[in-house]
Parts: structure tokens; sequence; C-alpha cells
């Protein structure tokens, strides 16, 4: 092949590349576009001034985001976060309100919503709350993930996005990355910890670029002490398990 050969198709590559990164940013640019942020904060009505000045005032907090134009998927994300709390057939400026109206001294809690993956097909969002109470010193929260499939308008399940009777095989998958875990943190052949915590199953799954991440609440896979564990199974391994539409390359 000539220079000028090599040099014509190396202009074409480049060329390319360079449309291709353009193409992808628009979209970025105009995905960001469609996202506003929602920041709600209220304390209780009539807290005196040392409740106040040591933030013993009961508080509702709210970190978010809503999409413009898809009403669904905002309903779906209120829903969502008031069944962390298990409360029902009320609006999430309504329990602010109602736990407001109940709350003890020294009461907070804190919803937040993010976004972790947002493409053309996909938004896949974190939610959780976070409980104060009076009464005790320690809290989980409370977590959920929304994969929502942008085209279908559906909020995938585990069950959606496996190939036919491939569930056990995408336990098994996660049970090896368990396990690598635990040889992590140096309990692979921690006789004791296999019998006080063995490997359970999660409803929180999340499709993101580096594999589907299983996360775990405190005090399933592991002590609270241990904090909230995170598997990752990488798509390489979950060819012929995950539809192809759903492995993210």
């Amino acid at each position: 092949m000539s220079n000028i050969l090599r040099f014509l198709l190396a202009i074409c590559i480049i060329s390319h590349l360079v449309a291709c990164f353009s193409l992808e940013s628009k979209s970025k640019l105009k995905l960001a576009k469609r996202i506003e942020t929602v920041n709600w904060y209220q304390q209780k009505k009539n807290c005196n001034q040392q409740t106040l000045t040591t933030n013993n005032c009961p508080s509702f907090k709210f970190d978010g985001i809503t999409f413009k134009h898809q009403p669904l998927l905002n309903n779906l994300i209120e829903q969502k976060l008031l069944s962390l709390v298990k409360a029902k057939n009320q609006s999430l400026w309504d329990y602010q309100q109602s736990y407001l109206a109940k709350a003890h001294n020294g009461d907070h809690i804190y919803f937040t919503v993010k976004v972790l993956k947002q493409t053309t097909a996909l938004t896949v969002l974190q939610l959780s709350c976070e409980e104060q109470h009076s009464t005790y010193v320690y809290s989980t929260p409370n977590i959920a993930f929304i994969n929502f499939d942008n085209q279908t308008k559906q909020d995938l399940q585990l069950t959606d996005i496996i190939q036919g009777d491939q569930l056990p095989a995408f336990w098994s998958n996660a049970q090896l990355v368990y396990n690598q875990w635990l040889e992590v943190n140096q309990l692979l052949n921690n006789e004791v910890y296999h019998q006080d915590w063995p490997f359970v199953k999660t409803p929180h799954f999340a499709l993101l670029t580096n594999g589907i991440t299983l996360q775990y609440e405190a005090n399933t896979l592991a002590p609270y002490a241990m904090g909230m564990p995170t598997l990752v199974i990488p798509y390489n391994k979950l060819e012929g398990i995950v539809k192809p539409q759903y492995i993210i390359n």
C-alpha cells in the first residue's frame, strides 16, 4: 500500500471516529437536557431555638430529579420511593406532611435519586431512603433500582432480561463472584462465616457499563459493620444467559 493510500485511510478512520464521538456527545447532551434537579428541605413547624441549634428539629430532605415529558417514569420514581417507607396511596409531598406532623425531636428522613446510567435505550436510577430516629443511633439506608427501558417504557425485572430458563445459571455466576468477594475479604475458608452468612439472592440489580451490579443491604450478605456489599457480574460471563439487547458493550 502506498503512503498516499495509507494517509487517506488514516484520514477516513479519524473522520469516522470524530463523527462517532460527536454524535455520542450530542446524544448525551440531549439526554441531560431532559433532566431537572429537584431539592426539598423542610423542618417541622414551631421547633424552639434549642431544638434548631442542636439539629433535633425533625426534618424531611429530598435530593432527586425529574424527567421532562416522562410522566410514567416520574410516577414510577415516586412510587418506588414511597415503597421504601411502605407508604401507599399518597404522593411524596403528602408523605412529607404526614411524616413531619408525627415526627419526634431527633427524627430525620432523607430521600435521594441518582442517575447511574442513561442512554437512548436505557435509564438506570438508584433510589435510597435513610432515616435517623430519636430512639436509636444506627440506621441503614433502604435502596431500590430502576432499570427503565426507554423503548418499552418498562421497569425491567430480572426475569425480563434473562433468556428462557437461564435464571439458575445467572445466580450460579453471582455465587462465583460472591466467592471472589469472600477471597478479597479473606473469608473464603472461614467456615463459621459461611454458616452465619450464606450466599443469598437480592432483588436489587442495575444494568451498568462494567456488568450487572447486585446490591445487598446491610445484614443480608455480611454483618452490619461490613456495610452494603456489591457484586458485579461481567457481561462476558452472561452471554447466552442475558438477552442480547441488555448486554452493554
